[in-house]
């Protein structure tokens, strides 16, 4: 049954290299690896797998939101999720 697998690449790097891209498109460019670094720490500290993917997009349906978090980016502007 090999033609009935299929492998999607979707773990720690990818999601760290589509969040930079995610950042690039407004405006954060991060073109060192110490930069990149902010990055990953970002993506540990605030992403996550939704349990109800539904319930936590609607926001009607939404009961539980998480404390806001800051960042400090390379530039030195700090940025609230």
């Amino acid at each position: 049954l090999t033609h009935a697998i299929r492998r999607l690449h979707l773990a720690g790097q990818e999601l760290t290299e589509y969040l930079e891209q995610l950042l690039s498109h407004r405006g954060y460019f991060f073109r060192t690896a110490a930069r990149r670094d902010i990055v990953q720490d970002i993506k540990e500290k605030l992403c996550y797998v939704a349990l109800d993917y539904e319930t936590e997009t609607n926001p009607k349906m939404c009961r539980i939101r998480s404390s806001p978090t800051s960042f400090e980016l390379f530039d030195g502007q700090v940025r609230r999720s």
